[in-house]
């Protein structure tokens, strides 16, 4: 009920500030799209669109979202590089689950997490257009969050024992920065 107070709040300072009164139908659009963001993310959001905007019509929900979650481009490249970094540090023995399921479509693409640590380095520079097609599509259409099993856990299972395999080790969606909207 908090978020929905927040967003209703919002929507009746922008629609004062731009002088357009807003119908039923566009305040649930807002709401239905916004209230899966957390309280922080819609208040840091919503002053920074207050403090920077510089048009006479209401932001679209596209243009709150970003401001939420930053450019889609960046995401991409914030995503591209925790790849690589789980790569590295966590390796291709334990299982992983990415919270960023964007990610977790393109190692299941390229083949499971072992495929994807395993892939030579001098073949990465070529996969960055095809993790961003794959990456974009995986955040249209998320697959259902699951853990990718690393080599271990492969070889437990192989052999019956469940029970000795280790929780995965959870990677937070990587947070991209807002962007000063100065329009």
């Amino acid at each position: 009920m908090e978020k929905k107070r927040i967003i209703l709040e919002f929507l009746g300072t922008m629609s004062e500030v731009v002088g357009k009164e807003l119908s039923e139908n566009l305040i649930k659009l807002y709401i239905s799209v916004l209230e899966k963001y957390s309280e922080d993310e819609l208040k840091k959001a919503f002053t920074t669109i207050i403090l920077s905007w510089k048009f006479h019509f209401m932001p679209n929900p596209a243009e709150i979202i970003e401001c939420i979650e930053g450019n889609p481009d960046d995401q991409v490249g914030y995503a591209w590089a925790q790849l690589r970094e789980a790569c590295g540090h966590i390796g291709a023995y334990e299982s992983v689950m990415f919270e960023d399921l964007g990610i977790q479509a393109v190692v299941e693409a390229w083949g499971g997490w072992p495929a994807v640590c395993r892939l030579p380095e001098d073949e990465w520079k070529f996969k960055y257009k095809q993790f961003r097609d794959i990456y974009r599509q995986g955040r249209k259409h998320p697959p259902e969050q699951r853990r990718l099993a690393g080599i271990q856990e492969a070889h437990n299972r192989e052999i019956g024992f469940i029970e000795g395999v280790p929780e995965p080790k959870l990677i937070k969606a990587p947070r991209v920065k807002a962007p000063k909207l100065i329009h």
